[in-house]
């Protein structure tokens, strides 16, 4: 059996053969039960007794539903051997069955766990049956049998989690050359020209386009092509798809992948089917989102029909979240070049402002955005592939990681809007938002960090505190912020939130407290506590890390949403 251990058809065979010879009976057979219908693998012999008529009629008969009209049937359904000694007076049998004119029968049902998976029978032209050694012979053969499905089936199983092992493998190299790409160069069509090829070559389609979306014109405008002639994407630019047109306009306005089996089946397109999309069949279109702000969008497609694997927008989706990361990067930057340039005309203290957010922003890039989105991608990953990794008793942990991995992203990404507060723009949503939940969630979040130091993390909320008028996201970021200084600077300790309602000049408020039992400050390094980019000293720096500006914007936060800190 080693000989073909995903195919049990040449033991079937040699089963049959031997079956026949060794119990000296005219014919042998194997059949195999899928749980709904029953299959003939194997026989043996039946040609030399049985008229090709009746023989052809019988093997037009599978695959079966298991009826009582044939021995091997009964032998499935009722799971025991069913031994016929003479078939002409055996009450029920099919009429074709009786014509292949055997005068007795014997069907071995192939147990697994006490489950039939199918059977292998013995005929004879005498009407008597089989002796008892003939049985027993007949009932290791049925073993074996048993042996050969389900040494296949575990193959057939084995390699195919190998090979979605190494589907996953491929995919996961190919999200690490992207996040290097994203996190190592500021050149936007260089790390969009990896993400669409890496997109495209894991999704075997033949061509692929990422698109940003210019708010000003409203329109898409591609920025990187893969597979594509100079003159097809010049065309793509001139043809200005807007929301709502194409796969990638419809993508863009409902929030969501659109998946097109075969675009020339689509009239709807008009002169695009024939012109833009020439030879293309199947379409995947995912929008590149921030925060369900249309950033852009990214497009597969191939040109033969069928459609994707339905593991592929799942994966073009995580592709398409770091060209989102590309493209607001790129933007960011030359931002804060501006800004650079003139605050550098303006005064000489400007030039060492925008050193040191430079020397912040490199820092945060490499200490932070790279293992984030790696632990994001990754983390997706598992998540959209726990059945088949086997890990579903992980997946809440993972859901978990993966939350509080995209919270800590997209605080970084407010980080480097910092200049947007000191100009006055940061957008609010002050809103009723309830504390428990809030609290919960953050407390949540922390407590691996402070496991981390072996801290214990307690929480003081009283029961029906009720609301506070905040901006959600932003009250998490500056509990957040303050829960991870607590434990990142205290060891074998406790850190504690406590929540309050307060009155206070005929205003009421909600206070939220964080103390720990950590290393201390002086009240020299109280006095530089909110200053930016400052931290107690430099010992403290080298300690524990940090970049010195989450207490700076978490007081300049709680001031834009009404409330202020000590």
């Amino acid at each position: 059996m080693s000989a073909s251990p995903g195919d049990p058809q040449p033991v079937f065979d040699l089963i049959v053969r031997r079956a026949r010879d060794l119990c000296n009976t005219p014919t042998a057979a194997v059949f195999e039960f899928d749980g709904e219908l029953v299959h003939q693998r194997s026989t043996v012999g039946s040609e030399a007794y049985s008229t090709p008529e009746a023989i052809q009629a019988y093997r037009r008969l599978f695959p079966m539903v298991p009826t009582r009209g044939s021995i091997t049937c009964r032998a499935i359904l009722d799971r025991q051997t069913i031994h016929v000694r003479d078939l002409a007076s055996e009450p029920g049998v099919s009429a074709t069955v009786r014509n292949l004119g055997h005068k007795s029968q014997i069907s071995v049902p192939l147990l697994r766990d006490g489950a039939a998976i199918g059977a292998v029978a013995l005929t004879s032209l005498e009407i008597g049956g089989f002796t008892d050694s003939q049985v027993e012979l007949l009932q290791t053969f049925a073993e074996q049998a048993v042996i050969a499905i389900t040494t296949a089936e575990t193959y057939r199983e084995l390699q195919a989690r190998t090979d979605e092992l190494t589907r996953s493998v491929g995919e996961l190299q190919a999200l690490e050359e992207v996040l290097r790409a994203v996190n190592s160069s500021l050149d936007l069509d260089t790390v969009l020209a990896t993400i669409i090829s890496r997109a495209a070559q894991l999704s075997q389609a033949d061509e692929g386009t990422i698109y940003e979306f210019d708010e000003t014109e409203e329109v898409f405008v591609p920025k990187s092509a893969f597979g594509m002639s100079a003159e097809r994407v010049a065309g793509l630019r001139e043809r200005r798809v807007r929301l709502g047109e194409t796969h990638l306009g419809r993508a863009a306005v409902e929030r969501a992948p659109v998946h097109v089996d075969d675009v020339q089946q689509d009239s709807t397109l008009g002169p695009d089917r024939s012109v833009l999309l020439e030879g293309i069949h199947t379409v995947l279109a995912v929008p590149l989102l921030r925060e369900d702000k249309v950033v852009g969008g990214l497009v597969i497609r191939r040109r033969t029909a069928g459609g994707f694997a339905p593991t592929i927008p799942a994966l073009l989706q995580t592709f398409a979240d770091q060209a989102v990361l590309a493209i607001e990067h790129a933007r960011l930057f030359q931002e804060l070049a501006a800004r650079g340039e003139e605050a550098r005309r303006a005064r000489d203290e400007a030039e060492e402002a925008s050193r040191t957010k430079s020397s912040f922003l490199a820092n945060m890039s490499h200490e932070l955005r790279t293992p984030l989105n790696a632990i994001i991608g990754l983390t997706e990953l598992l998540c959209d592939n726990a059945p088949r990794f086997g890990i579903e008793k992980a997946l809440e942990p993972l859901r978990r990681v993966l939350r509080a991995g995209r919270h800590l992203l997209q605080l970084i990404n407010d980080i480097l809007d910092l200049s947007k507060i000191e100009a006055g723009k940061m957008d609010l949503t002050l809103e009723s938002v309830g504390i428990e939940p809030v609290v919960e969630e953050v407390v949540g979040t922390a407590r691996p960090l402070a496991e981390q130091n072996k801290n214990a993390l307690e929480l003081d909320c009283p029961e029906g505190v009720g609301a506070v008028h905040a901006d959600n996201m932003r009250l998490r970021q500056i509990l957040l912020n303050l829960l991870s200084n607590a434990c990142k600077f205290t060891k074998g300790g406790t850190v504690r939130l406590r929540i309050a309602r307060a009155e206070e000049a005929g205003q009421h408020w909600v206070d939220f407290a964080v103390s720990d039992t950590g290393i201390g400050m002086t009240e020299e390094q109280l006095g530089r506590l909110f200053q930016e980019f400052t931290q107690a000293d430099a010992s403290t720096t080298r300690q524990f890390g940090g970049t010195g500006l989450g207490l700076a914007i978490s007081r300049r936060l709680c001031r834009l949403m009404g409330g202020d800190s000590p």
